[in-house]
């Protein structure tokens, strides 16, 4: 088993260390899915930062609240309307659909937050929202492997 960050802002994994877990046989127990917060949708383009969050009590912001970063998280909030869940919960559905990745740890702050992931394992996506994520973000073609599925072809 291997223990890496893996979320849609941090892909690294997927070019060499998933392929040779899969190689090797070993998977991917990943940390950080919901990007330290990011793709909880709590953060908005244009709105000052929540006063209790993450962002708000360490200089963790000024890395990660790119504008850039806040309209792509915003572009899937959309996408998790469509489907009535919550942007962290489709981001970590994104997560463990994912080839190789045999878990996700997923920290919470607030009971609801864990009643919420717990709730998780019912969710299936529609395979249709899986291609329509290519505008979001650029995905670099692995050799050998597709390029993830679930919400990546839209998103990414």
């Amino acid at each position: 088993m291997n223990q890496p960050v893996y979320n849609m802002f941090q892909r690294y994994i997927e070019k060499e260390i998933i392929p040779l877990g899969k190689s090797k046989g070993f998977g991917q127990v990943v940390f950080s899915p919901l990007a330290q917060g990011l793709l909880t949708g709590k953060y908005r383009v244009g709105q000052p930062v929540p006063p209790d969050s993450r962002a708000a009590s360490k200089n963790w912001g000024e890395r990660q609240l790119k504008e850039s970063n806040l309209i792509k998280v915003e572009q899937l909030s959309k996408i998790a309307d469509e489907l009535g869940i919550k942007v962290s919960q489709l981001a970590i559905a994104w997560i463990l659909r994912q080839d190789n990745v045999a878990s996700a740890l997923v920290g919470a702050s607030r009971p609801e937050q864990v009643v919420r992931t717990a709730r998780l394992p019912a969710f299936s996506c529609p395979t249709m929202y899986c291609n329509r994520s290519k505008r979001f973000f650029r995905t670099k073609a692995r050799t050998g492997n597709p390029v993830p599925r679930l919400l990546v072809s839209r998103f990414y």
